[in-house]
């Protein structure tokens, strides 16, 4: 009989070409690929609910000392027999749980022998459930049997990613993984660091002649790429605007008279609101990825070939002279030295902000091909919950979603939502949720 995950990749299929064949003709690209008109979360059009189960069906974790600890969930699946495993990175372990949530072993551990982990950072499961995980440190691939048997590892082969002459370390970020257990990752891309990225000056202070501070909003470009169970290359799916970020860089010169002594320079990021962001998700056979700065975000399968587009006008709010200064007075109100709080105030008062909001927050998908879509909403944790329009595995949208705040999907099958969720103490929890569709959703 054929598995589950081998059924639902014959229904990405077939809904595919059951969307072509049976709607009006629709807007193509100039590769040929489906371009589809999505809608605003809400909209008239918009009637096929999915609805999320409020409460958990199963609920795993502790905010005290025992086996189901979490610290940085970096990934959960559900298993065909449904055991739950989750990736733990602040143990470097991959944990197993019953179906009924209790807590069974754990596997892997911290440290850079087989098996082992210094930094594990994504968890697949493949079609027979063999286990998949990637240690972004060392760049290896580990692979484990469902019942956490260490099977084998393999490393990244990163340099058949790049031109002759790069010699940089793995610097993959995982976005997930095939059903054949190929990973599919992304770098800042080789044009990029030729220099094809960009970055802006947003201000620069120097209240003394030894002592300076400097603000850069750097805006890069990330290439998309898969790599088999071997750790080869396997595809360069694509190559788009990565993730903006803003930078504080604070320079010290001690250098006395005679030039001796030395130049202290330190960098870090600052959380300033509203910046466009690089999403991806690889799952159930299928990849999905865009930037928030606009609503067009592209579906491949696990090749690379396009499959089709969700692109909507950009109806992204505007960022006010409030939003601005209320991020400003936030960033101030914890620095307690009069002296740089104003130094720091007169700096941030000559950021220009962005002055629209993303066109959304992140991606899923689903496991019959289904994309979700969040819908950027600033008041999300007051609602109490977020927004998700949801579109099939062709990008005709069939409906919106909630699902309740602070809860982040792993994971979602045809009737299931795993996700990690946190309380109001930033405590992490596992919890799986009912999926309720409409009749003939």
């Amino acid at each position: 009989m054929p598995s589950r995950r081998s059924l639902a990749r014959l229904a990405v299929a077939a809904g595919i070409l059951a969307l072509v064949a049976g709607c009006r003709q629709a807007d193509r690209d100039d590769a040929g690929a489906r371009v589809v008109e999505g809608r605003a979360a809400g909209s008239r059009e918009a009637r096929l609910e999915r609805r999320i189960a409020d409460e958990p069906r199963i609920q795993v974790g502790s905010s005290s000392d025992g086996d189901a600890v979490f610290y940085d969930i970096v990934g959960a699946v559900m298993l065909s027999d449904g055991r739950i495993v989750v990736a733990n990175r602040g143990t470097s372990e991959v944990m197993f749980f019953a179906p009924d949530g209790n807590f069974l072993f754990a596997a892997g551990g911290s440290g850079d022998g087989p098996g082992a982990f210094l930094s594990l950072a994504t968890l697949g499961v493949g079609s027979d459930d063999t286990l998949f995980t990637y240690d972004d440190r060392t760049g290896r691939i580990s692979v484990f049997s469902a019942d956490g048997a260490f099977l084998r590892t393999r490393r990244i082969d990163i340099r058949s990613a790049l031109p002759a002459g790069f010699g940089f370390g793995p610097g993959l970020q995982a976005a997930g993984w095939t059903p054949a257990g190929e990973l599919v990752a992304f770098r800042t891309s080789t044009s990029a660091r030729s220099g094809r990225d960009s970055s802006d000056s947003l201000g620069r202070a120097r209240p003394s002649a030894t002592y300076s501070e400097s603000l850069r909003l750097r805006r890069p470009m990330i290439e998309l790429l898969s790599f088999d169970r071997e750790g080869r290359l396997a595809s360069r799916i694509g190559e788009l605007k990565g993730s903006e970020s803003l930078f504080l860089t604070q320079v010290q010169d001690q250098r006395d008279d005679g030039g001796s002594g030395t130049i202290s320079m330190t960098s870090s990021v600052l959380d300033l609101p509203f910046l466009k962001t690089f999403q991806a998700d690889a799952a159930w056979g299928a990849v999905a990825f865009g930037n928030t700065a606009d609503y067009e975000i592209r579906v491949t399968d696990a090749s690379g070939d396009l499959m089709y587009t969700v692109r909507r006008a950009r109806v992204s709010g505007t960022v006010t002279t409030g939003d601005r200064n209320a991020w400003i007075q936030g960033r101030l109100s914890v620095i307690s030295d009069p002296e740089l709080r104003e130094r720091r105030r007169r700096l941030y008062d000559g950021i220009e902000f962005p002055t629209t909001m993303p066109a959304f927050s992140s991606l899923a998908l689903q496991e019959d091909g289904e994309l979700w879509v969040e819908e950027f909403d600033v008041d999300a944790a007051r609602r109490g919950h977020t927004r998700w329009s949801v579109y099939g595995a062709g990008g005709t949208h069939l409906g919106d979603a909630t699902m309740p705040a602070r809860l982040r999907p792993m994971s979602i099958g045809r009737d299931y939502l795993l996700g990690v969720w946190k309380d109001e103490l930033d405590v992490e929890y596992v919890r799986v949720h009912d999926v309720m569709r409409p009749s003939g959703g």
